[in-house]
């Protein structure tokens, strides 16, 4: 297995967070290539330090440059294919939120995301696959003509997740694309009335709807979730205990 980690940030924001994600995946065990992308990078104090720095030893450390038309939160899935496409011999791929500290044995994750998508309940988790939010989700993704793939077989999942969080092999890179697409799909305004949810003034916060009268609050997480409906059969979910969102078994 050759698994790569990804996270991305905006230089002044969530450096030291970074700094200490970083140090955590020592501590988990992982040893590899970890790749930072970075918005205003030639003001990154973290980029210009340690480009190419090997921390502990076992990890590689990589900043790329990224510029995304929108907010860098919405970029995880189309980075991730970056990375993937730069990795030649890439068998799974994982992407945390730079907010984020490993706190179980890397072994843990990587047996985890082996053969399936990995994710985690959010605070708010439950979500019946039978809600009518889901069955919205499902008239957009029909209206934008991104209907089930051949072969896919549509199944339950009940967990709303967290898109701070995923992990995946490679071979099941179709699921970033789904997501990829969505996201820019969204974004372009191609469904009536979601206009209102995007900032147009380039990487600047997201402008998002209060209430559900929208169909995605807050937009990049539930475009996570839709492509995540489109691949349940083979997510593999943990509840929110995973992120410390509420008390639970931790000893993984």
């Amino acid at each position: 297995m050759t698994l790569v980690v990804t996270t991305l940030f905006t230089a002044g924001h969530y450096e030291e967070g970074v700094a200490a994600f970083l140090h955590s995946l020592s501590r988990s065990g992982y040893v590899g290539r970890v790749w930072c992308g970075v918005s205003n990078i030639e003001q990154s104090r973290l980029a210009k330090a340690f480009e190419g720095y090997m921390l502990d030893g076992r990890i590689e450390l990589r900043f790329l440059a990224v510029s995304p038309d929108y907010h860098i939160a919405m970029h995880k899935p189309r980075f991730m294919l970056d990375v993937a496409a730069c990795e030649h011999d890439l068998t799974h791929i994982a992407f945390f939120d730079p907010d984020i500290v490993v706190k179980c044995r890397w072994h843990f994750v990587s047996q985890w995301c082996s053969e399936h998508i990995a994710a985690v309940g959010d605070v708010n988790w439950l979500m019946p696959h039978s809600s009518p939010i889901r069955l919205q989700w499902m008239d957009v993704r029909r209206g934008l003509s991104l209907g089930l793939y051949p072969g896919e077989a549509p199944a339950s999942l009940d967990i709303y997740c967290n898109a701070g969080f995923v992990a995946l092999p490679i071979k099941m890179r179709g699921f970033l694309e789904l997501w990829a697409e969505l996201t820019s799909r969204i974004v372009q305004g191609d469904v009536a009335g979601e206009q209102h949810l995007i900032s147009r003034g380039g990487a600047s916060s997201l402008e998002v709807s209060g209430s559900r009268t929208g169909h995605f609050t807050p937009l990049d997480q539930e475009l996570f979730n839709v492509a995540l409906m489109a691949f349940a059969r083979h997510t593999s979910v943990m509840g929110p205990e995973a992120m410390d969102f509420c008390a639970g078994r931790k000893d993984f």
